[in-house]
């Protein structure tokens, strides 16, 4: 799940800046996250609550490379611990860069199909997002409460 849009991420608009965080991000004061409709005020069918992160534990880079075996963190896929933020990557993989999508599996959206991936909103609608989207609409997209207006085509 996206927690919050990181504060080095490339591209992102003054509205993501001052308002970063995801759906999942509202702590309750004890260490459960709580997650209630009316907290997205950015609407629902406008905001991503579940993305891929394929490839875990292992590291891979762009274009699918395999990098190294067991190497970054993982949970299972609804465990909390699973959580992720975006920073973005440039071509090669290297954080921060303005590229949102399939450049690692270390932490950052990425899938295995290809041209994007597959993303759950709060709405309950799966959709597909390509990975040539920008890092501000993408950005946009992981906050809960930024206020943003985008298109995600």
């Amino acid at each position: 799940m996206c927690r919050q849009v990181e504060t080095n991420a490339p591209g992102q608009s003054p509205e993501t800046a001052a308002n970063p965080v995801g759906a999942f991000s509202y702590n309750s004061g004890t260490t459960l996250r709580t997650f209630n409709f009316a907290s997205v005020t950015d609407g629902l069918s406008n905001t991503l609550l579940y993305c891929e992160d394929a490839g875990r534990a292992d590291l891979y880079g762009p274009k699918k490379n395999f990098r190294s075996s067991n190497t970054v963190g993982s949970a299972s896929w609804a465990d909390d611990l699973n959580e992720f933020g975006l920073s973005g990557c440039d071509s090669v993989g290297d954080r921060p860069g303005a590229q949102a999508i399939n450049c690692s599996s270390d932490g950052e959206p990425y899938s295995f199909h290809s041209g994007g991936i597959n993303v759950g909103l709060c709405d309950g609608t799966v959709r597909f997002v390509n990975q040539s989207v920008s890092m501000q609409v993408f950005a946009a997209f992981v906050t809960a409460r930024g206020g943003e207006v985008f298109v995600l085509d």
